[in-house]
């Protein structure tokens, strides 16, 4: 991958290569004004100078700086009715916009961070207008070197199947950090999504 990658960030036009060898993706961070046309048959030839077949790794052009940008939490809002459900209302923010997700759950510590957690989930598919396809399997709050962790286990069954794990040190509000951990499990998931044609 080392290999790769330098050959790649040699090619004129490329600022950074990122090579995921798990998932076989490639992202490649393009300098600005670089067309995708001009550099993609010099990354095809570089993958296959690295006995990399055609189609065998997806390959993801980023050519603008907003491209890069991460979606932000903006905030999140526990709510409560008059049976005593908790609504957990999280706010991202992508591109300038606020998108909300809302989840409803019974009154509980560890029941609202799931809560909060699925409500990051849903306010991510409004920032991307389509289903990610995402089930979230767990949300835990652990001690590691004397520091609380808020961890996030989810699965993605389309495509290739794959787990993915966030985490997130607690502060003081372990609602925020349950959405926090869902967005840094996504990370490099979202990448695929975001990109501007």
């Amino acid at each position: 991958a080392q290999v790769l990658r330098a050959k790649l960030e040699a090619l004129a036009g490329i600022e950074r290569a990122v090579v995921d060898e798990t998932t076989m993706t490639l992202w490649i961070h393009c300098e600005p004004d670089t067309s995708p046309s001009s550099v993609g048959p010099h990354i095809e030839a570089s993958l296959a100078d690295a006995g990399i077949e055609h189609g065998a790794m997806t390959v993801n052009l980023l050519t603008d700086l907003a491209a890069r940008r991460r979606v932000k939490f903006a905030g999140v809002e526990r709510l409560t009715d008059r049976e005593g459900h908790v609504r957990i209302r999280v706010a991202l923010e992508w591109d300038g916009e606020v998108r909300h997700g809302e989840s409803i759950g019974e009154s509980g510590e560890l029941i609202e961070l799931r809560t909060a957690a699925a409500a990051a989930l849903q306010a991510l598919e409004k920032i991307l207008g389509e289903p990610l396809g995402i089930k979230l399997v767990g949300v835990k709050q652990v001690k590691a070197f004397d520091a609380e962790l808020m961890v996030v286990a989810l699965y993605r069954s389309s495509g290739s199947p794959q787990r993915l794990v966030g985490s997130v040190s607690v502060g003081g509000d372990t609602r925020r950090a349950a959405a926090v951990a869902v967005l840094n499990a996504l990370n490099r998931v979202l990448g695929n999504y975001l990109i501007k044609e």
